[in-house]
């Protein structure tokens, strides 16, 4: 028994489990998670493109990271921001023609496909234009393109300074990105144009108001008149040219308001708050009749004196007779 036990060998078998994939998804997740709380609470579509990039860049340990706008027609792209590793050069603010870096990989990126390359020097698609990538310490770029209505609009670039051979995670969360990045800037530009709106409507809202109670206010100074000779009409035993007179106030004093009235009725004019003025030449003499006609009632109920003094040989101004009544 013991030469049994002394010649039996235990052994351990190893047992692998494959955690890679596994790890790599979680961390592609919890990528995705916090880059979703980051551009939540952002209003700017510069910080939003800026935030995202800055967080590719640092998760994928790149050398640069930019989200560009692209105009077709033109053929250029504009670069407005971008994340630069420290040491690293800045493109932000240059505007770069699609072609400089190879038709062939815009015509693929056009066609709404990715382009990797892992070395600018040995594939195909870059290499007579190596100089131009040079000149910006590229190496190695991942570029997806975002493709809207058949229109290449905007790209996500992500650089490298050394060769290297992208993973397909790396492609997958650069997608995702440039995606939730759009449809984070399309938010916060849709929102501040309501924002916008709502601010030229509460300004709308106050010149219509203002509008309308400058016309209640003039519509109110003609009715004293109105009222005042309506009065006298009815009670007092008044001579023909007496009742005249005040008749003459009443038709001056109706045709004053009926021109308000118009102003009021002219919807454009009440939405836009805008007082049209209609100048002409008007003797100041005039204006001032019309004026105190309109306030005599008011000066003799408060026994009020008013004492009135024009130049004799009368002046002519270019105005609005209405509005300077």
């Amino acid at each position: 028994r013991d030469k049994l036990v002394t010649g039996v060998q235990t052994c351990a078998l190893p047992i692998w489990t494959e955690t890679t994939p596994q790890v790599q998804a979680e961390s592609c997740q919890h990528f995705l998670l916090a880059l979703a709380d980051s551009l939540r609470p952002l209003e700017a579509p510069d910080d939003i493109t800026a935030t995202a990039c800055a967080m590719l860049g640092r998760h994928l340990n790149a050398s640069r990271v930019f989200y560009c706008e692209v105009d077709d027609r033109q053929g250029t792209f504009f670069i407005r921001k971008d994340w630069v590793r420290e040491g690293f050069t800045s493109v932000a603010g240059e505007t770069r023609r699609l072609d400089d870096f190879g038709p062939k990989v815009i015509r693929t990126l056009r066609g709404a496909e990715p382009v990797i390359v892992a070395d600018v020097n040995e594939d195909a698609r870059t290499a007579a234009h190596a100089e131009a990538y040079r000149r910006i310490g590229l190496r190695a770029y991942l570029v997806i393109p975002l493709v809207k209505a058949g229109r290449l609009i905007s790209l996500l670039s992500v650089h490298s300074d050394v060769p290297r051979r992208w993973r397909d995670l790396d492609r997958h969360l650069a997608e995702e990105l440039i995606e939730r990045t759009w449809a984070a800037a399309a938010n916060a530009h849709a929102q501040a144009e309501l924002r916008q709106a709502l601010v030229r409507l509460k300004e709308e809202e106050a010149r219509k108001d203002d509008f309308l109670a400058l016309l209640a206010h003039e519509l109110r100074n003609p009715l004293a008149p109105i009222r005042s000779a309506a009065e006298l009409l009815l009670r007092a035993q008044l001579d023909e040219a007496r009742a005249y007179k005040l008749g003459e106030i009443i038709g001056r004093q109706v045709e004053h308001i009926t021109d308000l009235v118009e102003d009021l009725l002219d919807v454009s004019r009440v939405n836009r708050g805008l007082v049209e003025l209609e100048k002409a030449p008007v003797d100041v003499a005039q204006i001032v009749s019309a004026a105190l006609e309109q306030v005599q009632p008011l000066i003799e109920s408060k026994n009020h004196r008013l004492e009135v003094q024009l130049c004799p040989q009368g002046t002519v101004v270019l105005g609005d007779e209405k509005r300077l009544v």
